[in-house]
C-alpha cells in the first residue's frame, strides 16, 4: 500500500480513450477461451522506463498519433465486455478504446528508484479491475507519466482475459513499432474461432476438464 506521504509524488492527472483509427463493425465480436476467462480476474502490470534521449521533445500527441493505426491491429483490446444469450462473456468490438492516463512527476527516474519503495509503482500504472459496470469498462490502461529533464514511464495494465503475458509484451512492443512508423500491413492473427459476426453459425467452444 502506497504510503499517505507519497500519494502527492503523481499528479496533474488527466483521462482520455484512443481507439482503432478504422472501424471494427457493428457486430464484431472476440470470444476468449476457456483458459482465458478461467484468468478473468488477474491482470499483468508493468512499468516501462524511458532515458531523455529515447525522449526528449515527444508530447503526449506525439504519442496518441500512432496508437489510431497501432490499435487497428489489436482492435479487440478496444472492446468491452458483454454476454452472448447463453450468459457466456463476449468482448464486443465496439472501438470504445483503451484508457489513457497522463500524469506528472515532479521528480526524475533516478530519484524516485532512489526511493527503494516498490509500492510506489502502484502511482505509475492503473490498478482499476474490469466491472462492476462491464460495458464501460476498459481492458487496458496505459499511463504517461512524465518526469523532470525529459524522462518518462508507460505503465501497462492488462486484463488477462486478453491473452498471457507473451500477448501482452506483443502489444506492447508493436506500440514501439508504430512509434518508428514500422508497423506490419496486415493486423495480428487471432485463432479463427475467436472472431466472428454476430449471427454467425459457430460450433461450441471446447470445455476444459
Amino acid at each position: 500500500m502506497v504510503s499517505s506521504d507519497h500519494l502527492n509524488l503523481v499528479y496533474d492527472i488527466k483521462l482520455s480513450s484512443v481507439g482503432p483509427g478504422h472501424v471494427t463493425g457493428s457486430d464484431v465480436v472476440h470470444e476468449p477461451s476457456n483458459m482465458d476467462l478461467a484468468m478473468k480476474l488477474h491482470y499483468l502490470r508493468g512499468v516501462y522506463f524511458f532515458s531523455s534521449e529515447a525522449v526528449q521533445g515527444l508530447t503526449v500527441y506525439r504519442i496518441k498519433e500512432p496508437m489510431f493505426t497501432w490499435l487497428n491491429h489489436y482492435y479487440w483490446t478496444c472492446g468491452r465486455f458483454r454476454r452472448s444469450n447463453s450468459g457466456r462473456p463476449l468482448i464486443k468490438c465496439n472501438d470504445c478504446g483503451v484508457r489513457i492516463i497522463e500524469a506528472k512527476c515532479d521528480k526524475t527516474i533516478n530519484e524516485w528508484l532512489e526511493m527503494k519503495d516498490s509500492s510506489l509503482t502502484k502511482l505509475l500504472v492503473s490498478n482499476h479491475i474490469v466491472g462492476p459496470e462491464l460495458p464501460f469498462s476498459p481492458l487496458v490502461f496505459l499511463q504517461v507519466t512524465s518526469f523532470q529533464v525529459w524522462r518518462m514511464s508507460l505503465g501497462l495494465s492488462w486484463a488477462h482475459v486478453l491473452g498471457d503475458a507473451f500477448s501482452a509484451s506483443d502489444f506492447i512492443n508493436m506500440w514501439g513499432q508504430a512509434m518508428a512508423n514500422q508497423l506490419p500491413q496486415h493486423p495480428v492473427d487471432l485463432p479463427k474461432s475467436s472472431c466472428f459476426h454476430v449471427g454467425e453459425t459457430r460450433e461450441p467452444a471446447p470445455t476444459c476438464h
